[in-house]
């Protein structure tokens, strides 16, 4: 614990695009570090499949479990992705 706000603290990068390529914009690199925990994703009906599926994909790879809320306005498409979620973690 007593480890916690040094770890948590904001620390500068260098950025490694050589000049010639930056196209003269110049920018300041910050990491941020995040704690894992659960992420809520609330999909709406324009696009449910990709508003659905992809802000998981970083969520799950920085540790995070995710609740999927999919549109109720779209059943088919929601029971779809009900579908592949529930196939893909058979497969784990």
């Amino acid at each position: 614990l007593s480890q916690v706000g040094r770890w948590a603290e904001p620390q500068s990068l260098e950025d490694t695009l050589p000049p010639e390529r930056r196209g003269g914009v110049e920018c300041d690199w910050l990491r941020v570090m995040e704690p894992k925990g659960l992420v809520l994703n609330i999909a709406p009906w324009n696009a449910p499949v990709i508003l659905s599926v992809l802000p998981c994909l970083g969520a799950l790879a920085a540790g995070n479990c995710c609740v999927i809320k999919p549109p109720d306005a779209a059943p088919r498409t929601s029971a779809l992705v009900e579908r592949i979620v529930v196939d893909v973690e058979a497969l784990r």
